[in-house]
Parts: structure tokens; C-alpha cells; sequence
């Protein structure tokens, strides 16, 4: 079915379908976000904790600790920004790729980006475990 819309040059036409198509599909990513971010924060408190744990263990100094956390947190806050990013790029990539706006492509790929991003802020904490053993 095609819609026409009256306008000045009366020159554009819009599918309807195409353009329920793509409000559901942001809409459906837009959803997901909350437990994309979810995940993302219980990814970084976990790796905090770990982290925290490995410094004690590995007995750092002080300064060390809090020159390091300090870093590490700064380092989450510009790495949930990116990630957020990697979500709209996500979304762009299942606009190119899933044509039909097939759910099963739509989650197979939010599901691969949100365990990417989930064992991310691990690095840290091995990134501990390698130095110290080093």
C-alpha cells in the first residue's frame, strides 16, 4: 500500500509498511536498552569488586589502589558512553542487514553485542592478575 503526502511539490511518496517497519524496530531497540545498561552496570560493579578483591590479595599499596580506581572508573563512564554507541550502531546494522525486520536476526544480534559488552570491563581485573604475575 502506498501513501502519498501532500506537500508543497507534492513529490514524496512514503510506504506505510516501511515506515511502521522502522518505528517498531527503534522502538523494540529502544526497549532493550534498559537491560543493555543493566548489564553493563552489574558488569562494571562486579569487575569494581573483583578488582578491589585482587588489590587486597595482591597486596598493593594505597596509592596504587586509588590511582588505579580512580582510572578504572573514569575508564567505565567513557566505556558505557561507547557502548551506548555501539547499541545505535547495532540497531543501524539490523536496519542494513535485516531487511524483513526478522526477530531472530534482531535478537541473535543485540544478544552477541550485549555479551560482547558485558565481559569488557573484565579485562581489568586479568589485566591485574597479568601484571602482578609478570
Amino acid at each position: 500500500m502506498i501513501t502519498y503526502i501532500k506537500g508543497i511539490n507534492q513529490s514524496l511518496i512514503l510506504t506505510s509498511n516501511k515506515v511502521d517497519i522502522q518505528k517498531t524496530r527503534l522502538d523494540w531497540w529502544n526497549n532493550k536498552r534498559f537491560k543493555f545498561n543493566k548489564g553493563l552496570a552489574i558488569a562494571a560493579l562486579s569487575s569494581i569488586l573483583i578488582s578491589i578483591l585482587e588489590f587486597y590479595f595482591f597486596d598493593y599499596s594505597l596509592e596504587s589502589f586509588k590511582e588505579d580506581t580512580s582510572f578504572f572508573l573514569i575508564a567505565l563512564v567513557v566505556y558505557s558512553a561507547v557502548l551506548n554507541l555501539t547499541l545505535i550502531i547495532a540497531e543501524l546494522t539490523d536496519r542494513i542487514i535485516n531487511k524483513d525486520n526478522n526477530g531472530k536476526i534482531k535478537s541473535r544480534l543485540f544478544n552477541w553485542f550485549y555479551w560482547i559488552s558485558s565481559v569488557l570491563p573484565f579485562l581489568y581485573p586479568v589485566f591485574i592478575v597479568v601484571v602482578y604475575f609478570c
